[in-house]
């Protein structure tokens, strides 16, 4: 019953976004498109397990007429895992290698400025994560969670502009698994935006 209504809290926090996108475009507002990369390192308990791996994104920013900023993305991390496995009563452990990657959809608020020149920006976002291979420790399939950002934008042409963020994730902010390992890691990722609406 918990996870039911985790689950359809998760939900209402992507869809009420989204459902304001129509709205917000609509009042004048702008919708910018961007691409972006970076590193993602895990953090606590999660980073005797995990390793410094890859973080790449697609993500829409939606601009109100105000300071409010509606974002979207989907996304897909990668980390390289290890863990001491015993192969045999009295022999010594060995380190099993390999990797886990997870497909992230993300939605969420944003207080932007509207400035000329660099903008500063904070931010939060819910999290739903599909994870693509668990070779080490996870027997779950999916994770909700919670992503707190902040970053720069700072315009390049009149219809482009790059985007410099670190986000603090947690990527099982409810469902903990086995484990009990709470997922926790930081994304440095740089993007390139371009505004098509």
């Amino acid at each position: 019953m918990r996870k039911f209504f985790r689950q359809r809290l998760l939900l209402l926090c992507i869809v009420l976004p989204l459902n304001g996108l129509s709205g917000q475009t609509s009042a004048g507002s702008h919708l910018d498109i961007g691409l972006g990369g970076g590193y993602a390192i895990p953090r606590g308990d999660f980073s005797g397990i995990a390793k410094t791996g890859y973080h790449i994104g697609l993500r829409g920013k939606v601009f109100s007429k105000g300071f409010l900023r509606i974002d979207a993305g989907l996304h897909y991390n990668n980390l390289g895992m290890e863990k001491e496995v015993l192969i045999a009563p009295f022999a010594p452990p060995v380190m099993e290698h390999g990797s886990l990657g997870y497909w992230m959809f993300s939605a969420g608020l944003a207080v932007e400025p509207r400035m000329e020149g660099p903008a500063p920006y904070a931010g939060v976002d819910a999290l739903f994560n599909l994870l693509e291979s668990t070779p080490t420790f996870e027997s779950q399939t999916s994770h909700t969670g919670l992503s707190l950002e902040g970053g720069i934008a700072m315009p390049l042409l009149p219809s482009v502009s790059v985007d410099g963020h670190v986000q603090y994730q947690i990527l099982n902010l409810f469902d903990k698994g086995g484990s009990g390992v709470a997922m926790t890691q930081l994304v440095a990722e740089l993007s390139l935006f371009f505004t098509v609406l």
